[in-house]
């Protein structure tokens, strides 16, 4: 089998149909799909029998509630394709996705790459990492990964080899990055890199969903995550930068004072503001850094940062701006 179509679920019965039957519609006898409901409290997991009783290649697998990781590293378990793709439960695919990715798949890439639309609020943002389809070199896949700017760890706008998850399991401690928490070392196995320059998949930004709700104690958690990933990285003799990594320190120290809850994070934004100022100078003077976040890190590091985004903050309230 060339293709394991893996599809966690949990909680998603208003989305759900249509994300299978996008792709359902377009699959062929080279590919399955593998849902797992991981104790889904809503219709997900009935939704998800109904179309295993209509199709053939839809494989469902029932379990109680451990957490995306583990659904994810139960769904790997049962994968019988060469490849695995990824599609989380409240997305959906392109029409072309199958038809397009398969004949790369085909020609023997280890890990593929393709653009996705990001929608939110009824807009759609193409979002790219190259200007066309080419092969990419893994040194550079990988000190943009870790840059996590234009190029970023998820799992569903990538078709990964099989076997570059032996070994590899999703950590069940984790509940938010779990992708981001081991992508690096699945992704340091693959020697042949493609990008696809058409975006193939929808990534839907919903309100209250569990990666976008802004929670201290996961934002800090991520920031630990990070820096364990530049390290492992740096100790294999890649070439990355800490910027990815401060750049979270830089997220938490913006959500403590969006929530207004400096005194309860002291500790931790010191800790955090001090990782900044430390490496100050690489961060000021690399240039594939946006010049917004040279500023918030100068701002962090000048100690500024704090009056200058509560007064946006207040100005956001009475309908301005963004910064």
């Amino acid at each position: 089998m060339l293709l394991s179509i893996i599809i966690p679920v949990y909680n998603t019965e208003n989305y759900l149909r249509h994300c299978l039957a996008s792709v359902l519609k377009q699959i062929d006898e080279d590919a399955e799909v593998i849902c797992i409901d991981d104790g889904s409290s809503d219709n997900s997991g009935f939704i998800c029998d109904e179309f295993a009783v209509k199709f053939n290649c839809v494989k469902v697998y029932h379990q109680s509630n451990g957490g995306v990781s583990s659904a994810r590293n139960t769904a790997l378990s049962h994968a019988h394709g060469t490849y695995v793709a990824w599609v989380d439960s409240d997305d959906y695919v392109a029409d072309n996705w199958y038809e397009t990715i398969k004949p790369i798949l085909q020609q023997g890439v280890e890990l593929l790459l393709f653009e996705h639309y990001r929608v939110e609020h009824g807009n759609f943002y193409r979002m790219k990492y190259c200007k066309g389809a080419a092969l990419i070199d893994k040194k550079r896949f990988i000190y943009d990964l870790m840059l996590d700017l234009k190029l970023k760890s998820y799992l569903w706008d990538k078709v990964f080899k099989r076997s570059l998850f032996d070994g590899i399991q999703f950590a069940n401690s984790i509940s938010l990055m779990e992708d981001y928490s081991i992508l690096h070392k699945v992704c340091s196995r693959a020697n042949k890199i493609y990008y696809l320059d058409q975006p193939l998949y929808f990534y839907i930004i919903r309100n209250g969903s569990v990666s976008h709700t802004g929670n201290l104690q996961k934002q800090y958690q991520a920031i630990t995550i990070s820096k364990m990933r530049y390290n492992w990285l740096s100790k294999r003799h890649f070439k990355v930068s800490r910027a990815g990594y401060l750049k979270y320190c830089m997220d938490f120290l913006i959500l403590v004072l969006r929530k207004g809850e400096e005194s309860v994070w002291k500790s931790e934004c010191s800790f955090c503001r001090a990782e900044i100022c430390k490496y100050i100078n690489t961060l000021l003077f690399n240039e594939e850094i946006p010049i917004k976040y040279r500023l918030k890190y100068g701002m962090a590091c000048l100690n500024i940062l704090g009056p200058i985004y509560k007064a946006w903050f207040k100005m956001h309230k009475n309908g301005g701006g963004s910064i």
